[in-house]
């Protein structure tokens, strides 16, 4: 116990001296605006490792078949690609989805400043949350065609890899204002929720985004 106070004071020394940063950002994917927040801290030098998070405010998503007696893969697998109703079998032939999500971020990453102003932060930054998926289904009759849409709202995973690219512009001593690319790219951790085939599914492979934000930094010795 005697040397809880000792590991305690290096703890704070540690805290209080190496370089660490607080971000608030916006994002999006062209079609919408997103929020993002993290906290930043600088080990050896110009690496960074650290942690947050997203708000993504609205992921797009559809598919539709151009064969009715086929039904569609529905990426959300609670909900049913076929029901019977009087008899008669009714299969999903499109959905469009609108999904919500909100996601932990751990960031990791390097950076490198040119001079007093001017910098490049390059990061490989892993996410995962959860996503609610509102979508409307469109189920045919295979005896009459008779259309059924369905509504549905369902919660699944979201898990993507995200390596970054900003450029970095420090305004003040304690100030930064940054921009650039992100390279998102969404998978399933669990296919048994989720399971997206189509590419126009949201929160499915490949979802480029532009960023802006800043950075304040927090602590004793800049």
């Amino acid at each position: 116990m005697s040397k809880l106070p000792f590991i305690v004071s290096v703890f704070f020394s540690f805290l209080g001296f190496s370089q660490q940063r607080v971000g608030l950002e916006l994002f999006s994917h062209l079609d919408d605006l997103s929020l993002g927040a993290h906290f930043q801290k600088v080990v050896k030098t110009k690496f960074i490792l650290g942690g947050g998070f997203v708000w993504i405010n609205r992921r797009l998503g559809e598919a539709f078949s151009e064969e009715q007696s086929s039904s569609l893969s529905t990426a959300i697998r609670s909900v049913p690609v076929s029901f019977d109703r009087n008899g008669e079998k009714y299969v999903v032939q499109g959905y469009r989805t609108k999904s919500k999500a909100f996601m932990l971020t751990l960031n990791t990453g390097f950076f490198h400043e040119f001079g007093t102003v001017h910098g490049i932060r390059v990061n490989l930054n892993g996410r995962i949350g959860v996503a609610e998926n509102k979508g409307t289904y469109h189920y045919s009759g295979q005896i009459n065609d008779t259309i059924v849409p369905v509504k549905y709202t369902r919660n699944h995973l979201v898990t993507a890899v995200s390596p970054e690219i900003y450029h970095t512009l420090r305004q003040r001593q304690k100030l930064t204002f940054y921009y650039g690319l992100r390279f998102p790219v969404y998978f399933s951790l669990d296919k048994r929720y989720f399971d997206p085939v189509y590419r126009k599914d949201g929160f499915y492979g490949f979802e480029p985004e532009i960023a802006i934000g800043i950075t304040y930094f927090v602590g004793k010795k800049l």
